[in-house]
């Protein structure tokens, strides 16, 4: 119903996703498992790494379908990409 397949996940796909994505998998990062910070705050110049962002269960950014996006720690989408046992 809701299966678009642009670049990247737009604002209204994020808004519609967003609540059955928490109703799946609960608030928490998919791949740690622990909360997200709400403040977007900086630490040492950086953005803080606890924040919340869409990831693609299979690293292709064009594959916006609800099935292949999860929400998770940036931190950890970034440590996915290096750490295989991160993968599913």
């Amino acid at each position: 119903m809701y299966e678009l397949t642009t670049y990247r996940i737009g604002v209204k796909q994020k808004r519609i996703w967003s609540p059955r994505l928490d109703a799946y998998y609960g608030t928490v990062c998919f791949y740690c498992k622990d909360k997200f910070i709400d403040e977007q705050h900086t630490i040492q110049g950086m953005t803080n790494p606890l924040i919340m962002e869409y990831d693609h269960l299979n690293d292709a950014e064009y594959d916006n379908r609800i099935e292949n996006i999860v929400k998770a720690h940036k931190q950890c989408n970034s440590k996915k990409k290096y750490d295989d046992s991160m993968k599913q």
